[in-house]
């Protein structure tokens, strides 16, 4: 495309014909207050350049220009059906949110309404490419909804992508295994014309996913989206609040736009288990706003990791359930019985889920109904979850499993009862759900 069209200005006025045919005052509405005598220069060069037509007094594209919009609108209806039809079949499948990796998803009033406008709100042309980070069943929506757009899908949850994958078909789909704690892959620098993130409500998660949006647009012109925290999240929310749009400038990001209580959350079952302890029954309460950026394409963050949480992970999904065992470091040549202990009292059920809570420290297996506990021995438990997860059915085949992870130790006779014992009690607060 010629410097016209390359300019900010060039797209965003190609971003307004896509949509319509347009006179000189509309899109002089539409350029947020650019000069007229500018404008009309811009429009002369983009005309000459044979980007757009002038018919009287109305301007629209030129037919060599490719225009994704037309075949959006055509179809929009059929692919909003495939859309709905793909995301219930997601959601039949998928396991239960889990609180460690903040899966707050959104409704399926709330996909659409966030889909519409990131498509139809943006100012610049309909992207050929769409970036989607923390946010794996809205990308699963808008890749049904606009097919034709190649949509990269960015989650650290393996189980999520696994099922997003068997229930969609699509070429222009691309599922992407990442924990935005490690540096972005090399090959995906500068692939989009739009990123969408939504990330935990926490300032240094927003720095963290700009930085990788950032990357992600590289030399392009893009809008940049994110679900901001309501000002009444927190006590502190209005300030956290003027901290992410602080960060968005340091990037060089330009606000455009600012919608309140868009983002409509599902409420998943570890906050109902919290808030049922409490005697609260709610459903569905939470909104963000959606906040819109400008990129110009020439910032390009230093690609380093960033640790964020404290602890690593391993993770297991049995029976939708999914299990999350913390990592300790034990000597590999001692075994140690297992152990399965309450983290408060007698009541298995974490009493919040807030990433700030001190008692998030001291739970080192947690699932997705809330359920947490310390343990003793992880090695030997992760190696019954895993046996659980496969599928394995007798006691004798899963103290095999754990007497192979000892290759030179000799594991007491005790192992029996306490393999028995430790099963019983996950198969108990597994079957809760």
């Amino acid at each position: 495309m010629t410097q016209n069209g390359q300019t900010l200005i060039g797209q965003i006025i190609i971003g307004a014909l896509e949509k319509s045919p347009r006179n000189f005052n509309r899109i002089l509405e539409i350029c947020h207050s650019t000069f007229p005598d500018e404008l009309e220069t811009i429009l002369v060069g983009m005309e000459n350049d044979g980007i757009v037509i002038r018919s009287e007094d109305e301007y629209k594209l030129d037919p060599s220009i490719p225009n994704l919009w037309n075949t959006i609108q055509n179809d929009w209806q059929e692919n909003l059906d495939r859309a709905y039809k793909a995301s219930s079949d997601i959601m039949t499948n998928i396991h239960l949110p889990h609180c460690l990796d903040y899966e707050w998803w959104f409704t399926h009033s709330g996909r659409q309404d966030l889909a519409y406008k990131l498509i139809n709100h943006s100012l610049l042309p309909v992207p050929k490419c769409i970036a989607f980070l923390a946010s794996p069943l809205l990308g699963a929506f808008i890749s049904s909804l606009v097919p034709e757009t190649e949509v990269y899908i960015l989650d650290r949850s393996k189980t999520t992508l696994d099922t997003i994958g068997k229930t969609l078909d699509n070429k222009n789909l691309h599922l992407i295994h990442y924990d935005a704690e490690n540096p972005l892959p090399t090959k995906l620098i500068g692939i989009a014309q739009m990123a969408f993130f939504d990330p935990p409500w926490y300032v240094e998660y927003y720095e963290l996913f700009m930085r990788r949006c950032m990357q992600l647009t590289y030399g392009n012109y893009a809008t940049v989206a994110m679900v901001l925290f309501p000002v009444l999240t927190r006590p502190n929310s209005l300030q956290e609040r003027r901290q992410v749009i602080e960060t968005a400038m340091s990037y060089d990001l330009s606000l455009i736009n600012i919608e309140p209580q868009v983002a409509h959350y599902l409420t998943p079952r570890f906050e109902s288990e919290v808030l049922n302890k409490k005697g609260i029954n709610v459903k569905n309460w939470r909104k963000g706003d959606l906040a819109l950026f400008f990129s110009d394409g020439s910032r390009l963050p230093e690609n380093i990791a960033t640790k964020i949480e404290r602890f690593q992970w391993k993770e297991a999904l049995i029976d939708k359930v999914k299990i999350k065992v913390k990592i300790k470091d034990e000597n590999r040549n001692v075994y140690i019985a297992p152990e399965i202990l309450t983290v408060h009292g007698s009541d298995a059920i974490l009493s919040s889920v807030s990433r700030r809570d001190p008692f998030r420290d001291e739970v080192d297996l947690w699932t997705s109904t809330q359920r947490g506990f310390k343990i003793k021995g992880w090695k030997v438990i992760w190696k019954i979850i895993e046996g659980m997860q496969d599928g394995v059915t007798t006691t004798e085949e899963m103290v095999a499993r754990v007497q192979e992870s000892y290759p030179d130790v000799e594991v007491p006779d005790s192992v029996y009862a306490e393999v028995e014992k430790v099963w019983n009690q996950l198969k108990e607060h597994i079957s809760k759900r």
